[in-house]
């Protein structure tokens, strides 16, 4: 696929989605359906040819690699994690997944890839550990997401982003504020959003 990009940009892109696909389903059957790897390996696995993708979109211009990128990041928690595993980990999982994958849509000004990030960060973070992560991180998680996200959003104009990311991080500060004692980081958190 990277060698025939060049002269026939549609299908050399299509074999490389298909052989990061290829990829990704043998990761998922190893630790699904044979057990041969934990899951932890799996989704660092998985995590791994996503933003392989990731770059290779990047270099290549290439949108719906990016945005195919962005589902296999996030996807990966959802398809390998267990319900008990560690909230807080997996919000530093999405932040540094939502961080490279943000980083690249906004700078290619991939609208598509941007909405799908933010629909993820804010979708699997709140669904994933919305509940059970340290107030504090969730706190922190929707502050920075949502400021992240406003500003792209409003810098390319990109309206769905500005709604996920302002909906997202207001939903996130108040699963917060529910379980924390103190107030005034929710309040100074809410201004910044507002802002």
């Amino acid at each position: 696929g990277w060698r025939l990009h060049q002269r026939y940009r549609t299908y050399g892109a299509a074999l490389i989605g298909c052989g990061c696909g290829i990829i990704y389903l043998s990761v998922w059957a190893a630790c699904r359906l044979y057990e041969v790897i934990p899951p932890t390996t799996g989704i660092v696995g998985l995590a791994m040819v996503s933003v392989a993708l990731a770059m290779v979109a990047f270099a290549i211009n290439v949108e719906a690699l990016g945005t195919t990128a962005a589902l296999g990041a996030f996807m990966a928690p959802v398809l390998l994690g267990s319900n008990d595993a560690n909230a807080n980990l997996l919000l530093l999982y999405l932040a540094s997944m939502a961080t490279g994958l943000g980083m690249v849509a906004a700078r290619q000004r991939w609208r598509l890839t941007m909405f799908v990030v933010a629909a993820s960060y804010f979708g699997v973070g709140i669904a994933g550990a919305g509940e059970e992560a340290v107030p504090w991180a969730l706190l922190l998680y929707g502050v920075i997401g949502g400021t992240a996200g406003l500003y792209v959003g409003l810098r390319e104009q990109w309206w769905e982003t500005r709604l996920l990311t302002f909906s997202g991080g207001w939903v996130l500060l108040e699963g917060a504020s529910e379980r924390m004692a103190a107030h005034w980081p929710v309040f100074i958190a809410g201004l910044i959003l507002s802002a």
